[in-house]
């Protein structure tokens, strides 16, 4: 089996739409496309096989599985990662979906407690209260400078969304409510946006945060009785908000195909851009900072050079080798990563580490950044840099 590098550009090139389904549920920088681990699930597997991506941000390719009617397993280290990849996988049946709306509907008299509303021209228009009726929950919030990343009345609202949620039963519920909120969160801090952590004044209202849930809520309750409707119910996911070097709880021999773009070293800091999301949510950024693989923490604020970033892969690629069956096939899709002016080669690196970790290079293509810009973030793109993608077989034994 090999990947055809005409059929690899025209996936890219010519995709039209990332965020169909449940993809568009949650941001998450720097996400690869759908199309490309669905490319590369139906080159390399079979109805019905078991498809793991170890560093599966927020479920992009574990959806792109279910779709086709395979087994999924992800594994994410942060939190935020592995709660929306967890939810889009999850199918909601009727009586799910009916909760979640009528928390919506419950909800009311949290959001009439927080505003006053007067009716004109037949729509509701939602006025600031100078007092609040409901109790301060931002003193229950321990974060250092909270009122400089939230105005706040905003955090306030934010919080009694989140203490409602927290009383619902069914976990799974749960979840997908959280989820939604968490969506938002960006939007209605003073975080300048999903790529950059710094504050400006947005002018965010308190019925902002009530308008912007209940649409996000409604809208993902739509995608997912589609979702759900799409899906084999013989086919699962399982998401494990785990750290890839440490997953010997998956039995060896059990995946069929690994499917993942791993963070490219010192390009990134996922735990930074989610920050806020985390200290909402209940969740320690801190941990997940020093945990995080290929960070710019590591590898700008540290100083850590790329032996750092080696060492890690090569202690997660031992588990993937394990568990992966022998002569099975992974697929990696990864930049070319500059520490210190030092450019180093995606492939390269990649070659390395699955050389000494029992993998053997089965194939690879790669492509000029610049040519397919239009899909990645402006602050991913540098001139010269490629991006591979890079087929390797199991070696081991039967």
């Amino acid at each position: 089996m090999r990947m055809e590098k005409n059929e690899i550009l025209s996936t890219i090139l010519n995709v039209n739409n990332t965020n169909y389904l449940v993809h568009n549920y949650h941001p998450y920088a720097a996400k690869f496309i759908p199309q490309l681990p669905r490319y590369l699930i139906k080159k390399f597997t079979n109805p019905y096989d078991t498809v793991m991506d170890p560093f599966c941000g927020s479920g992009t390719a574990i959806v792109e599985a279910l779709l086709l009617s395979r087994n999924g397993i992800g594994i994410e280290i942060n939190p935020i990662g592995a709660l929306v990849s967890k939810v889009k996988t999850t199918p909601l049946n009727n009586e799910q979906t009916l909760t979640a709306m009528l928390f919506l509907k419950e909800l009311e008299h949290v959001r009439n407690a927080l505003l006053m509303n007067s009716q004109k021209n037949n729509h509701i228009q939602y006025i600031d209260k100078n007092e609040l009726t409901l109790p301060d929950l931002t003193n229950t919030l321990n974060f250092p400078n909270k009122f400089h990343w939230f105005k706040k009345n905003v955090l306030n609202t934010i919080l009694h969304i989140k203490y409602n949620i927290d009383t619902i039963e069914d976990k799974d519920v749960r979840d997908f409510l959280l989820v939604a909120l968490s969506s938002i969160i960006v939007k209605i801090s003073n975080q300048e946006s999903e790529t950059r952590y710094a504050a400006i004044d947005k002018k965010v209202r308190p019925a902002d945060v009530f308008i912007l849930f209940e649409d996000k809520v409604k809208d993902m309750i739509k995608r997912m009785k589609e979702f759900s409707s799409s899906i084999s119910e013989e086919v699962y996911a399982k998401i494990y908000q785990q750290d890839s070097r440490f997953i010997n709880f998956i039995p060896e021999n059990f995946v069929d195909f690994i499917v993942t773009s791993p963070p490219y070293p010192n390009t990134y800091d996922y735990y930074l851009y989610h920050k806020l999301r985390m200290v909402v949510l209940g969740f320690d950024y801190k941990a997940v900072q020093e945990k995080e693989i290929g960070s710019r923490h590591r590898h700008s604020s540290k100083k850590e050079n790329i032996e750092t970033y080696l060492h890690s892969m090569k202690q997660s690629f031992r588990n993937f080798a394990n568990i992966l069956k022998p002569e099975h096939y992974f697929a990696i899709i990864v930049g070319d990563s500059i520490i210190r002016g030092v450019k180093y080669d995606g492939y390269e690196i990649i070659k390395d580490i699955a050389v000494s970790t029992g993998f053997e290079v089965v194939q690879h293509i790669s492509y000029d950044l610049d040519d397919i810009s239009r899909l990645f973030n402006k602050s991913f793109r540098i001139k010269g840099k490629k991006e591979h993608i890079i087929i390797l077989k199991n070696a081991k034994e039967e």
